[in-house]
């Protein structure tokens, strides 16, 4: 913002880059107040002009949906009325990291107790059993996590966001992470969904992933330890076409989502995609222009 030039270098955790885009940072928890929406604290992150913003936990799934949604116009607002463009993108940078939004959830009983606690940092047998739920509809709900062409530009190895199906204790390098916590806090932290996915649908494949895992009792493979780029765990689907595909095909999404919204929304992505594929780019230009 002082310069007028775009940024282009990573400055995690940097104190300096936050005083660099304070008159926006510091904009948006006063806007965020006034609506009421749950925000934390804002940190630089690892992409160029890239911040993470926190909501607060909340005990209503479609609340938290909605104080996404919320949050998102918040930020646009308070950029643009600073003459600036804040942007969602899965990935605005194809070669630094990109855009997720990290979900941590646990359930409750009746009585409000966690029902993802066990009687140590490994947690329960429901926390297994929706972990394992989770892992065997991801492919299937792929289509719902990154819903669009620029989606599947963040799954890149060692990039930080999760390229395979796969799980761990408090392993970054997984598409579902336990964090560590006190026992009371026992949680998935799933990363797999883009910041450019619609909250509504995203918490409803996931609390539905996690519900069938636990009612039919379905054991995740074995915990993954280190590296998982290098593990050699099955792959997410890498690109749209193949999403869609599973998503129309899957069982899953039949039971969960319903056979009626499955064919609106994959007529939906399949009409956006095609006018995506129609056209011709700036990189096409300058590749062929001259040259063919």
């Amino acid at each position: 913002p002082r310069t007028g030039k775009r940024a282009a270098h990573s400055h995690m955790f940097s104190v300096s880059e936050l005083q660099d885009y304070g008159v926006v940072l510091e904009a948006i928890p006063r806007v965020c107040a006034e609506q009421g929406i749950p925000a934390d604290t804002t940190i630089s992150e690892n992409g160029p002009g890239q911040h993470e913003i926190n909501l607060y936990h909340v005990a209503d799934a479609l609340a938290a949906a909605d104080y996404a949604v919320l949050l998102k116009r918040a930020v646009r607002g308070v950029a643009r009325v600073n003459g600036m463009d804040a942007t969602f993108m899965a990935k605005p940078w194809g070669d630094r990291s990109g855009n997720g939004m990290h979900v941590h959830f646990s359930i409750l009983d009746k009585d409000g107790k966690n029902i993802f606690a066990g009687k140590d940092a490994k947690g329960s047998p429901a926390l297994r059993h929706a972990i394992g739920g989770l892992l065997k509809s991801m492919p299937d709900c792929t289509a719902i996590f990154a819903p669009n062409f620029n989606s599947y530009r963040r799954f890149a190895a060692g990039s930080h966001a999760p390229t395979s199906i796969s799980w761990g204790y408090d392993n970054r390098s997984a598409a579902i992470r336990v964090p560590e916590s006190d026992i009371a806090n026992t949680r998935i932290e799933h990363r797999v969904p883009g910041a450019d996915t619609t909250p509504y649908l995203m918490l409803a494949a996931m609390l539905a992933g996690a519900y069938d895992g636990i009612v039919n009792k379905i054991e995740p493979m074995k915990a993954f330890t280190g590296n998982v780029y290098e593990a050699g765990a099955k792959r997410l689907p890498t690109n749209w076409q193949d999403a869609l595909e599973i998503f129309e095909k899957s069982k899953f999404t039949d039971k969960y989502f319903g056979k009626a919204y499955k064919k609106l929304y994959l007529a939906c992505k399949r009409q956006e995609k095609e006018q995506m594929e129609r056209q011709v780019s700036s990189l096409e230009y300058d590749a062929y222009l001259r040259d063919i």
